[in-house]
């Protein structure tokens, strides 16, 4: 099946956490979103470049994404991690090559002191968004000051119906209002392009800078061979000079002959 990241409509969790028969909290402990394992267990991504996530009232834009062992025909689990100061929303927005036209949106909303999960999907045609459903798992959250994180997992996902599991992905981390109802436009805070989600070593020293990469390997091979061949011997002119000599020769012998006969 092709890979809608379809979302669940917005549920209120706070203090206590509600959920329903497609949400799932953790209500065992709050979100923890660091840079531990950036790099070797899971993908991180952010603005402005290896910025830390962990303190309080940071400025960090920051995501990761760790897959788990793809299952057949279901695809993969993807676990996500999402951190950023709002007013609002921090969100990430993921695209598959196979469905272009919809963005899926998954969404970590506070409006005073209640805390949202919001799952929704934006049609590139009629530039709407629209709640929609899906399977989220093991949401946890926290805020401090402005600083909104959260944790979670997405089952099934898959990007392609053309593989067993295809966890590659356009990336962009958003942010912006939230009236407790709708997700205000987004600001696009980091456009992290095509990640595959499943190799951490795409880390943030690459997905998230500039990086030029201009190789020019040129290799002039200048290979000249003189090969001397001796002038040909011209036969013509020394067979006649030849020719004139012997004619020479037989005159003046015949003049020596004719010599006593004529008185000479």
């Amino acid at each position: 099946m092709e890979y809608t990241l379809v979302l669940l409509m917005m549920i209120v969790v706070a203090p206590a956490v509600h959920g329903s028969s497609h949400l799932s909290f953790d209500n065992t402990t709050q979100a923890n979103v660091t840079r531990d394992g950036c790099g070797t267990t899971k993908l991180c991504t952010e603005s402005p470049t290896q910025c830390d996530p962990a303190p309080a009232n940071n400025t960090c834009q920051f995501a990761s994404f760790r897959s788990d062992m793809a299952m057949p025909p279901n695809g993969s689990t993807l676990n996500l991690e999402r951190s950023g100061p709002t007013e609002g929303y921090v969100a990430l927005e993921l695209v598959s090559a196979a469905n272009p036209n919809i963005t899926q949106i998954f969404a970590c909303a506070r409006i005073n002191d209640t805390f949202m999960f919001v799952t929704a999907e934006r049609n590139a045609t009629s530039n709407m968004t629209n709640n929609v459903e899906r399977r989220v798992t093991n949401i946890r959250y926290k805020w401090s000051g402005m600083l909104v994180q959260c944790q979670y997992a997405i089952p099934n996902v898959n990007a392609t119906t053309a593989r067993a599991a295809d966890t590659t992905f356009g990336v962009t981390l958003t942010s912006g209002t939230f009236d407790g109802t709708n997700l205000g436009s987004p600001m696009v805070q980091l456009a992290a392009g095509s990640l595959n989600l499943a190799d951490p070593t795409l880390g943030s020293n690459t997905t998230n800078t500039n990086s030029t990469t201009s190789t020019n390997s040129t290799t002039s091979t200048n290979s000249t061979t003189n090969s001397t061949t001796a002038a040909p011997t011209n036969t013509t002119a020394s067979s006649a000079a030849n020719g004139l000599l012997c004619n020479a020769f037989l005159i003046l012998l015949a003049v020596f002959s004719l010599s006593p006969l004529l008185g000479v």
